[in-house]
């Protein structure tokens, strides 16, 4: 017998997690059903949906989490190893070796080949590189 269960997030280690169920009950090492591409740290105390497949409780899966959003970060990714991280201390993008980072104490521009400016002036610390 397959059941839908509500479930309250109890813990994340960034792969499992355990949840409570009815009345205490218990379960670690619980799979959760993440849509590919995106990838997010939930809430203790979160609520959400598992499916337990046969009635067996070792075939539970998590399938919703609502309310997700913690303090760690949150990430867009693909195939191709390409990614926007939303976190605390900023915006972090990578992508074909190329890396920039939006953080609180700057930004800084990573590339193994060349990094291309296309303004009509260019300014480093207030001193004009390029333009009129």
């Amino acid at each position: 017998m397959t059941s839908v269960r509500i479930i309250t997030v109890k813990a994340f280690d960034g792969a499992k997690l355990t949840v409570e169920g009815f009345e205490g009950e218990e379960f670690e090492d619980v799979e959760w059903a993440k849509q590919g591409g995106i990838n997010i740290e939930p809430k203790v105390g979160s609520k959400g949906l598992a499916v337990q497949i046969g009635g067996s409780a070792e075939r539970l899966t998590v399938i919703a989490i609502y309310d997700h959003a913690d303090d760690g970060p949150v990430s867009l990714y693909d195939a191709r190893g390409n990614k926007v991280e939303l976190g605390v201390d900023g915006i972090v993008m990578e992508g074909q070796g190329q890396k920039v980072e939006l953080l609180s104490g700057g930004i800084k521009i990573s590339s193994p080949s060349k990094i291309e400016i296309n303004a009509p002036q260019v300014f480093i610390n207030d001193i004009l590189q390029s333009g009129d």
